[in-house]
């Protein structure tokens, strides 16, 4: 009778609580991070002010080069100098029609190589950092993004039956699926989330408490356990009105909304989260299988605002950027207490960006 009584209670207990194979336990906390615990310097690079950089919709940093896909009337692909910020080339001009550069939806950067995804003619163009044509890929499908890892390019593509990514050869001539998620729908979003380093390819998406972690040919699913207060993504298709779908996720007062990933060290990862409509982040140690929010991050190696949003990483450093606007109002949030000549917009009329770069710590 006791061996029943036992058994009974462990089937109630196993099957009252979910249980995930591969499964990190997320936990809350007050620490805030300076920036000098990941990085040993952080240095500003102000964008040429001869030419106009809008909104900003891909930025990359190599080791000679500032990549810039942006929209200012139509999109344009910008290369700047990596230590000065002086333009080097510009190109907004994709085809014979004068809504061809509307169709740049996303860039890649490998070895001297700029990808730029055209979804619309279902092509990546290839152009060299002076933006001189190398060629053309043809895609199966009109990716919303893409990027490249080890030899192969990466494709994101979200259609109304399921969020999906594929691999693609180099040449684009072959394609399988890595990952499909039918939870997934156009309305929810057009990016593509990707971390690419040595280790890993990470897979995620702002609106699942999932990782997807790519090694190899083998995909693993892992779920962030946030004790069942992550944002549940299937009540967006219980709601048919567009504003209360949106309503719905940003009234959401638990976490939501996972951001700008960046791999940080061989065994951990930083991302931007919200928490009861707060602005958070989220670190991944993947050693230890565990996660933790911060409640900040705090600039303690530059001058300059500390709400940052990562666009990218490699092995050698981060990068992110500023608004003249973001910077003008931290500079009057701050005023004497940085001075003038510390300033890294002067006047009004300097409106481009300003991206920062930060050396990871050896």
């Amino acid at each position: 009778m006791r061996i029943f009584i036992k058994i009974s209670i462990f089937l109630l207990l196993s099957c009252g609580s979910k249980k995930h194979p591969n499964s990190i336990p997320i936990r809350q906390t007050e620490v805030s991070y300076p920036l000098s615990k990941f990085f040993s310097t952080l240095t500003p690079i102000k964008l040429d002010e001869s030419i106009i950089v809008g909104n900003i919709d891909r930025l990359i940093v190599s080791n000679k080069y500032i990549l810039v896909l942006d929209f200012d009337l139509t999109k344009s692909i910008k290369v700047f100098d990596r230590e000065n910020g002086k333009l080097l080339a510009y190109k907004d001009d994709f085809g014979t029609g004068p809504l061809e550069g509307h169709h740049i939806n996303d860039i890649a950067f490998r070895k001297d190589t700029i990808y730029a995804l055209d979804a619309y003619h279902r092509k990546i163009h290839l152009f060299d950092p002076e933006l001189e044509k190398l060629g053309t890929i043809a895609i199966p499908h009109p990716f919303e993004g893409i990027c490249l890892r080890d030899n192969a390019i990466m494709g994101y593509l979200n259609t109304t039956t399921a969020e999906t990514v594929y691999q693609l050869e180099k040449n684009g001539s072959k394609s399988h699926k890595w990952i499909s998620n039918s939870l997934l729908r156009p309305h929810l979003s057009d990016e593509r989330y990707f971390i690419i380093s040595n280790q890993r390819t990470i897979h995620y998406h702002p609106f699942l408490d999932t990782l997807y972690q790519i090694t190899g040919k083998l995909v693993e699913k892992w779920h962030l356990d946030f004790n069942g207060q992550f944002y549940p993504v299937e009540t967006f298709d219980q709601e048919t009105d567009p504003l209360k779908r949106l309503h719905s996720f940003n009234s959401f007062s638990g976490y939501s909304n996972l951001r700008n990933g960046i791999q940080i060290s061989a065994e951990n990862v930083l991302f931007r989260i919200k928490h009861r409509h707060i602005q958070r982040y989220l670190l991944i140690d993947w050693k230890h299988q565990k996660g933790y929010v911060l409640k900040e991050l705090q600039n303690d190696l530059f001058p300059s605002p500390s709400n940052i949003n990562f666009c990218g990483a490699n092995q050698h450093f981060a990068w992110y950027y500023h608004t003249s606007d973001e910077l003008q109002s931290f500079y009057q949030l701050n005023g004497k207490r940085i001075p003038p000549h510390k300033r890294l917009i002067s006047s009004q009329t300097e409106a481009n960006p300003v991206v920062f770069i930060a050396d990871f710590k050896k």
